[in-house]
Parts: C-alpha cells; sequence; structure tokens
C-alpha cells in the first residue's frame, strides 16, 4: 500500500534515526533504512555489521540478479560492494516481524516517526 509519508528507521547500539521517505510503500522504507544504514558504517570503525530487517521482500530485492532494481536498491548493492573494498563485513538478516527481536519495534517506531 502506498503512503504519502513513507518513513525509515534504524536503530542500533552504534546509531538511530528515522528519515522522511516521502510518497512510498513499507517496502520503499525499508530499502531506504538499509541504504542509510550502509552510507553510515562506511564512516565508522567497526570492521563487521549484522543488518537486522523484517522485510524479505526487501532483502531479496537488494540481492537478487534477476530483478529489475530502482536506484534506491542499486544504491544499497553500491554500498555494500564499497564496504567490502574497505574490508568490512556487513551481515544482512532477515527476522520475523513483531516477534520480540530486540531491536525491531524501536526500529518500527523510529520508521513511524519518519513518516510524520
Amino acid at each position: 500500500m502506498v503512503s504519502p509519508n513513507a518513513g525509515a528507521g534504524v536503530f542500533s547500539d552504534i546509531f538511530s534515526f528515522y528519515v522522511p521517505v516521502g510518497r512510498g510503500t513499507a517496502f520503499d522504507g525499508e530499502i531506504a533504512a538499509i541504504r542509510t544504514t550502509l552510507s553510515q558504517l562506511q564512516c565508522h570503525l567497526e570492521s563487521t555489521s549484522v543488518i537486522l530487517c523484517d522485510s524479505r521482500s526487501a532483502l531479496l530485492a537488494i540481492v537478487s540478479n534477476n530483478i529489475p532494481k530502482p536506484q534506491d536498491t542499486l544504491d544499497c548493492r553500491y554500498h555494500l560492494e564499497n564496504l567490502a573494498s574497505l574490508k568490512k563485513t556487513i551481515v544482512v538478516q532477515w527476522v520475523p516481524a513483531h516477534c520480540g527481536v530486540p531491536g525491531n519495534e524501536k526500529a518500527d517506531f523510529l520508521a513511524k516517526r519518519g513518516g510524520l
């Protein structure tokens, strides 16, 4: 469902944020959150990071070679490749939504704030 005010939210021990996405879907918000997280990780010293995401479709869009990609999804792939060239290991893992995964509810709350 397209929302006039989609948002993206990220919660972690390193940084937390929310950003407005504008007109878009939950998928657009998830991709925006991953893209912004990957961009931020380039500035941090951690050599290994794990990104937990409750959107299978967003994760599949980033890793699949078969689907035509919107620019935001291509940006995610670019950031992953760039982080790899910096010798950083990034693990992107699907987690179920609203099942008590630490930080997931906080990220969801931040995404809603981004959509205000």
